[in-house]
Order: C-alpha cells, then sequence, then structure tokens
C-alpha cells in the first residue's frame, strides 16, 4: 500500500534530529565529484563534516586531495583497499556496521547533477528528506529507502511506497544493526538490484519515495566502474552474465529486459508476500 506524501508531512509534524552519515565511493575522478555531486550537496546545504569518500588507496587519496582538500577540507577520507564498485559497497556497509558504528547512512554517487522533484523543481532539502527517509523506515521496520531511479515527471508519482521495487545504487539509504554483519553483495553489477532484493526479502519492505527522480549520467567512461571494468564494451559482458547470475539467484521476481545499454532488469512489484510469510 502506497501513502501520499501529504499524509507522510502530516505523519511527521516537526523533524527529530536524525545522526547520519553520507558516504561517497569514488574512484579516479576528483573533478567529476566536485563539480557534481559535491556541489549538489552545496545547493542543498549539507554539512561538510558528515561527508564521508571513499576511496582506493593511497594514491588515489592523494588526487582527491590535491584536488578537493583546498575547496572541501571538511571531507573524512576513508581508505577501502578494494577494486570495483562490489566491493566498495560491500566495505561501505561493513564499515558503518562493524568498525565505525552508524546506524543511519545516506549513499551518494561522485557522479549526481540533481534530484528533481515531479513539479519539475530541484530538491534541495536534501537534509529533511534524508531525515524523513529513515524516520519512515524505522516506522514501518525497512531498512533501505531511496527514490525514482527516473527524472522524467511522467514518470513520478506523488506517494510513498512499500513494494518490491528498485532502488537505485546512487542515491538511497540503509540501517545498519550495530555488530551485526550486513548483506554482502556477489555482484559486480547489478549490485544495486542485489541489494533492493535482499532488503525486500529481510524486511519484506522497501521504502521508495515516487515523487522524486535522480538524474546523472550512467555508463560515464570517465573513471568509474566503467573505466575500471576496461571500458563501456567489457562492462556489457558483466551486464549480461550477472543479469543471468540474478535470474537464477532470486528467481521469477527478476526478469531481464534490453535497452539502450545492452542488458537490463526488471524487478515484479506486484509480488506480494503470504499472510504467513509476513507474520514471521
Amino acid at each position: 500500500m502506497a501513502m501520499l506524501e501529504s499524509e507522510f508531512h502530516e505523519f511527521l509534524e516537526e523533524l527529530v534530529e536524525v545522526p547520519y552519515r553520507i558516504a561517497i565511493p569514488t574512484y579516479n575522478r576528483p573533478e567529476i565529484l566536485v563539480n557534481k555531486t559535491l556541489s549538489y550537496l552545496d545547493r542543498c546545504i549539507v554539512d561538510r563534516h558528515n561527508i564521508d569518500v571513499f576511496v582506493e588507496d593511497t594514491e588515489q587519496l592523494q588526487k582527491y586531495l590535491a584536488t578537493c582538500g583546498g575547496e572541501y577540507p571538511e571531507l573524512n577520507y576513508i581508505i577501502t583497499h578494494t577494486q570495483g564498485i562490489c566491493e566498495k559497497r560491500n566495505f561501505i556497509r561493513h564499515y558503518y556496521a562493524m568498525e565505525n558504528y552508524n546506524r543511519y547512512t545516506f549513499c551518494l554517487d561522485d557522479d549526481i547533477d540533481t534530484v528533481m522533484r515531479k513539479d519539475k523543481t530541484e530538491e534541495t532539502d536534501l537534509g529533511d528528506f534524508i531525515i524523513r527517509g529513515f524516520l519512515e523506515c524505522d516506522n514501518v521496520g525497512a531498512t533501505l529507502f531511496g527514490i525514482s531511479p527516473l527524472h522524467n515527471e511522467f514518470f513520478l508519482r506523488d506517494n510513498i511506497s512499500y513494494n518490491l521495487n528498485y532502488i537505485i545504487g546512487a542515491f538511497f539509504g540503509f540501517v545498519s544493526e550495530k555488530g551485526v554483519m550486513p548483506y554482502m553483495t556477489d555482484m559486480e553489477h547489478y549490485e544495486d538490484f542485489d541489494f533492493s532484493l535482499a532488503h525486500y526479502f529481510k524486511d519484506k519492505k522497501l521504502v521508495r519515495f515516487n515523487h522524486l527522480g535522480l538524474k546523472t549520467k550512467y555508463f560515464e567512461p570517465t573513471g568509474g566502474i566503467t573505466y575500471q571494468m576496461g571500458g563501456l564494451e567489457a562492462r556489457q559482458k558483466y551486464m549480461d552474465e550477472n543479469a543471468e547470475y540474478m535470474r537464477e539467484k532470486w528467481g521469477d521476481v527478476v526478469k531481464i529486459t534490453k535497452n539502450k545499454w545492452g542488458t537490463g532488469l526488471k524487478l515484479n512489484h506486484l509480488h506480494r508476500f503470504k499472510k504467513k510469510d509476513t507474520e514471521k
């Protein structure tokens, strides 16, 4: 059942303080980080002291400090000693649950242009939105929330849904339990689909705010995951292989599709749990 956005505003008479961290995984593109995601966070007046930037090694750290250090001295950097987005996202989840505990973490990619509302305006109340997202997760017993992966107003809806939906890995919040090992994906591609399904089957729900849509450039060839995979052609091969594996792993809630980038996935948003399953 979906909640109207107006109903959620009434549910929250006033926002309470929620101590969250912002996590940004990135590789070899500090200029993009500054010009895109950090620029958007500045427009949202997000406290820079709350931002953790996850880089691969000391060489990468020096590149980011050289580019970002002067303008953004408040950022906190964590070296992951990982390769690829799969290992980096797993590291982030493990870090906040097992190493430096923080219950609420909001994760963004390094190349976010903006977040658009259904009325075609930019969402700049990001801090309030993040708090609302975590409060709603706690209210309904969910541990993952996000927004629509599409920013075209035609696809946006004025509601919050709790059924099986794709929570895009470029912009999402997750709740950690202290000392409890989080779910670790084994997907180098479609890891966000994998996380969406894992949280959905664990919690019996996901939280998605459908009045907001993400604007970003997918399959950016400069730096990032496409660069690490050896280029677009190599990444498309990973997509084909991982799509088949996702279908084997999760069954008929996953459908393999084709899009302009090659192979894609679609989740069965009509899936419902049997009553006996929701009572567990």
